[in-house]
């Protein structure tokens, strides 16, 4: 028997390699595609020289047909026409992101086909990214962008400094864990909310569950969230929510743009009631050109890259798929398993 894997994500010969190495030896043959990737990457890891599939003119990633059919697996953010039109066959989905929600939403995948996401593979570039929002607001760079291109030599406007400050960290997952970890050697006091009660890891000074977020809020200088979507967290930072915090405080969210009420955001954010908010998600992606949420006063905006691929979070990428590839050629336990209660609680099943 011989089954048929699709990979969409970009990689260079030695990770393909090794990939394929990984699949020899099971239960079954393996033969592997390469979806050609339309993402801008650096000469030295665009995905040149694997065999690529080639997709007839008539179709598309969008429309596919008998080119991009029979796969028994994909690795890689694969296009959602691609996996709906491989429903039937599709036994294993290896993402290379960590949200999950467009793939469980409206019957997408049947409940045989293991999904798996790739959990632990952005802690260090993301959480550097929210420290780098972070930082950006409280030393108030978007004033200084702009006195330079206006050639105005003019004062700072108030700043805030972590040392000291009180940081709340909504998410405490590889990538909360590690923004926490980086603040508190930064000399703040951080506070850690999960969803459960777990032993306290040592770089947080206190850790509460989201059941009690209210009272921890009026004591953040920096809220930072990092929560997956779905039913749950839909405007878990709601107008009431947002106004618990203290005038003055900072809002970095790195997670989904649904968990924040975002119009009520902008109507906070034009009273200059935070001194700003960095947001690398929204709600929709993209953002539409006329949304309000473009003309917030005191935003840093980022479309959705704190997460960009880059040479270690594609060897992470990597070394996912080979653990995986071997459980599911030898008949082994997955790793980054999203359960089937998962899956349906973010469907909102």
């Amino acid at each position: 028997m011989t089954k048929k894997v699709l990979i969409t994500a970009p990689l260079t010969r030695e990770m393909a390699r090794r990939i394929e190495q990984a699949a020899e030896g099971g239960n079954f043959d393996v033969t592997f595609e390469y979806l050609p990737n339309k993402r801008v990457l650096t000469d030295e890891v665009i995905a040149s020289g694997l065999q690529e599939r080639t997709i007839p003119a008539e179709e598309s990633e969008e429309n596919p047909g008998d080119a991009l059919s029979g796969f028994a697996a994909t690795l890689g953010d694969t296009p959602l026409s691609i996996v709906r039109h491989n429903k039937e066959t599709l036994e294993w989905l290896q993402m290379n992101s960590v949200g999950f929600d467009d793939y469980v939403r409206g019957g997408m995948l049947s409940d045989a086909c293991v999904l798996c996401n790739a959990a632990g593979m952005y802690g260090t570039i993301v959480s550097e990214h929210m420290i780098g929002l972070t930082f950006d607001i409280l030393r108030g760079f978007g004033y200084c962008y702009e006195g330079k291109a206006q050639h105005l030599w003019r004062p700072s406007r108030q700043i805030q400094v972590v040392e000291g400050s009180t940081v709340v960290v909504l998410g405490l997952g590889d990538i909360g864990g590690r923004y926490a970890e980086k603040m508190k050697a930064l000399g703040a006091y951080v506070i850690g909310v999960r969803r459960k009660r777990t032993e306290k890891p040592s770089y947080l000074n206190e850790q509460i569950t989201f059941d009690e977020l209210d009272d921890v809020l009026p004591r953040a200088d920096i809220l930072a969230m990092v929560i997956p979507g779905g039913p749950s967290t839909y405007h878990l930072m709601d107008e009431r929510r947002l106004k618990l915090m203290k005038r003055g405080s900072v809002i970095v969210n790195a997670g989904r743009g649904t968990s924040i009420d975002q119009k009520a955001l902008v109507k906070l954010l034009n009273e200059d009631y935070f001194l700003g908010a960095g947001l690398d998600v929204t709600d929709p992606e993209p953002l539409p050109a006329d949304d309000p949420l473009w003309d917030a006063k005191n935003l840093l905006l980022c479309p959705h890259t704190a997460g960009t691929w880059h040479r270690e979070t594609m060897n992470k990428f990597t070394d996912i798929c080979v653990e995986n590839m071997k459980a599911w050629v030898h008949g082994g336990e997955f790793s980054r398993v999203i359960s089937l209660e998962e899956r349906r609680s973010v469907a909102g099943d």
